[in-house]
């Protein structure tokens, strides 16, 4: 971990494997190619809308663990 950066760099949690990826993977099927591009931004505000608790960060962790 990164000192200073604990939230940021821990190692995903079971919410963020079992509910959250799933979901942000499904999600981003739909957004092949530049014109159907999505930011992360974007993402983090929509699952926040739907009541799921993530911030940006934790978003480029969970899409860096899926690839």
């Amino acid at each position: 971990m990164i000192k200073g950066f604990n939230s940021e760099t821990a190692p995903l949690t079971e919410y963020e494997e079992n509910v959250l990826l799933p979901l942000v993977l499904r999600g981003l099927k739909t957004k092949i190619g530049k014109e159907n591009a999505v930011t992360n931004r974007t993402i983090v505000q929509r699952l926040n809308i739907a009541g799921y608790t993530v911030t940006e960060p934790r978003i480029r962790k969970l899409l860096t663990i899926s690839e």
